[in-house]
């Protein structure tokens, strides 16, 4: 009986990754060379990367890299055509059964170039966009951060008001009491809150280009008519989409509001003439309680053969003898600009002092009549008022029943106090790096997160510089 013969062994799943780079007026761009790099010692503290193709865009514009394995890489453009700007943004490339995910985002995809001194609103490489990234394994990818800081100096530039670049925090005629309260990402942009004075009308905004000089300084302005409250305390907030929700409290924080700023045309590579985070609406109006901070996402629910999108946002409020508490808010739609927020239940015990946190959605599949939210909650336990020790607590919160009038909940706390350590910059108390502001998760990816820290204070020297530091996947 002849043998059989040797069957080959199946080929790994492979899936396209193609794009097109153009110009502001979506005109396909020749000569633009792109880079596809391997991550080498993935999870490790210090990635490394390996060239795995080259490509150079075709007349049409078109870069073709073919077919590539289902693993994740990382991608650069390492040469622009002649009168272009350098693009120095680091793309995810996040490959799996679906297509190709670019820095998180599904496909067609446009990689835009801008033409040397050209400061107009930037295009982005997707359509305008208001929902989170879900997350594989949320367990499992909060307990793979690195709990080693790794810290980072970004020095200021002459554009920030002089009050600003030197806040006397302890003199109480000073006319700014200038502090860090919400840092988060969005693309190559760290947008940065900040308080005025007291009894300044509005917070503030800095937005710049990580790794580059601070950028520059915008108001956190809203608009409602006929309240002349001083909404000027920016706290804690989290980027959706290309939108940014934050919580605004009042100077002696008896009263808070939840904006929504539109931040897609951040560019601040073009100084002054860049557009900062634009207020949109008020997702919540006044509340007579203080909003130490926010965080929102989305999610799908699927009944009766029916798939309907959710918005579930998240308020962090103390409220005196009662202690801390989570209040929860629920809208249905597409949209997060014409979603009508309800408040739906308040959770009470063993909430933190968090000052910062984010939601992450579990990526649970299609069909599902529940789902299931994880909530990185850091914060700080102090000894006699001086910050000592950074911790973070992973809250998860499975949601059923009847959405659009009060929902089954069960939320818990899953990780309680998982010890991380920032490394510091001065031994003043009260502004070392911790996690008591200016905190929140970047998400990068299905499987990969990020979490960044700010220290508290600008610093007083010339020029003014902001410490930071960021926890990544081992």
């Amino acid at each position: 009986m002849p043998r059989p013969k040797p069957q080959p062994k199946p080929k790994p799943p492979e899936v396209l990754l193609k794009f097109r780079v153009v110009n502001p007026q979506d005109e396909g761009l020749a000569g633009a060379q792109f880079t596809l790099y391997n991550i080498i010692n993935q999870g490790e503290e210090n990635e490394d990367y390996k060239v795995c193709k080259v490509v150079v865009s075709g007349s049409d514009g078109t870069v073709d890299f073919g077919c590539i394995p289902l693993v994740n890489f990382v991608m650069r453009q390492t040469s622009t055509p002649e009168g272009y700007a350098e693009n120095d943004h680091l793309y995810q490339v996040f490959a799996n059964c679906d297509g190709v995910l670019l820095d998180g985002f599904p496909g067609p995809h446009t990689v835009v170039n801008l033409p040397i001194g050209h400061c107009e609103q930037l295009p982005q490489a997707r359509p305008r966009h208001c929902h989170n990234v879900p997350i594989r394994n949320p367990r499992q990818v909060f307990d793979q951060l690195s709990t080693d800081g790794v810290k980072y100096v970004m020095e200021g530039a002459g554009s920030l008001p002089e009050d600003f670049q030197r806040p006397n925090l302890l003199s109480p005629t000073s006319k700014w009491f200038c502090h860090i309260q919400g840092f988060g990402q969005y693309y190559d942009n760290l947008i940065v809150s900040h308080n005025a004075s007291k009894n300044s009308r509005y917070g503030y905004f800095v937005v710049s280009k990580e790794g580059k000089r601070l950028g520059h300084h915008y108001d956190a302005y809203y608009e409602n008519p006929g309240d002349d409250r001083k909404f000027n305390h920016t706290g804690g907030f989290q980027t959706i989409g290309d939108y940014l929700v934050i919580g605004i409290e009042t100077p002696n924080y008896e009263n808070s509001i939840i904006a929504l700023y539109d931040i897609k045309d951040l560019n601040p590579s073009c100084g002054e003439s860049s557009a900062g985070p634009r207020f949109v609406k008020l997702l919540r109006g006044p509340h007579p309680q203080n909003c130490l901070a926010v965080g929102i996402t989305d999610f799908k629910i699927t009944r009766d053969g029916v798939t309907k999108n959710y918005f579930l946002m998240i308020t962090h409020e103390t409220t005196g003898p009662e202690g801390s508490r989570f209040s929860c808010y629920l809208a249905q739609g597409d949209d997060i600009t014409t979603a009508d927020f309800r408040w739906r239940f308040t959770h009470r015990g063993g909430v933190n002092n968090y000052q910062g946190f984010s939601l992450l959605t579990e990526d649970i599949g299609t069909g599902q009549d529940h789902a299931s939210i994880y909530i990185v909650a850091p914060y700080t336990t102090d000894v006699a008022g001086r910050p000592t020790t950074d911790r973070c607590d992973l809250w998860q919160l499975n949601l059923s029943g009847n959405f659009d009038g009060t929902p089954i909940n069960n939320m818990q706390k899953i990780v309680s106090g998982m010890h991380f350590v920032t490394h510091s910059f001065t031994s003043v108390a009260g502004q070392n790096v911790h996690f008591r502001w200016g905190c929140s998760v970047e998400i990068l990816g299905p499987d990969r997160i990020r979490l960044l820290v700010s220290e508290r204070n600008f610093s007083r020297g010339k020029p003014v510089d902001m410490r930071y530091n960021t926890f990544t996947m081992r």
